[in-house]
């Protein structure tokens, strides 16, 4: 599931697709994918790693692997209070034990309110 920014941002991306296919009618191989090749078929995985060092580099962003923003995503996720077995399920964990092993350092604030929280239930 996407948010609808998320959503909306995609259909602008494939609405660009289809200006790029009136360019180029005649070679345009339209496949309807959002991400296309510059001829409209899949995008190749080492010319998508290209493009993606390429904005990062003009967003002035470190050099990361493109899985690196899988580790993001989960890092955000969790450090902004989205409970575990949702961020597991988003992930494709099998299990949320998986997503607390490889991230559950990353939740350290998460202890302070669980001790903040039973403080204030013993002590009423």
């Amino acid at each position: 599931m996407l948010g609808s920014e998320s959503v909306e941002v995609l259909k602008s991306q494939k609405q660009q697709g289809a200006s790029e296919k009136q360019a180029l009618p005649d070679m345009w191989k339209s496949e309807g994918f959002v991400f296309p090749s510059t001829i409209g078929t899949a995008m190749d995985p080492s010319n998508l790693l290209k493009q993606f060092r390429k904005l990062l580099k003009i967003a002035g962003l470190p050099k990361i692997r493109f899985h690196d923003l899988r580790h993001t995503a989960a890092s955000l996720m969790l450090n902004n209070g989205v409970d575990v077995l949702v961020a597991s399920q988003r992930l494709g964990h099998a299990q949320p034990s998986i997503t607390l092993d490889v991230y559950g350092h990353l939740m350290p604030s998460m202890q302070n309110e669980a001790a903040n929280i039973l403080d204030m239930l013993i002590s009423g």
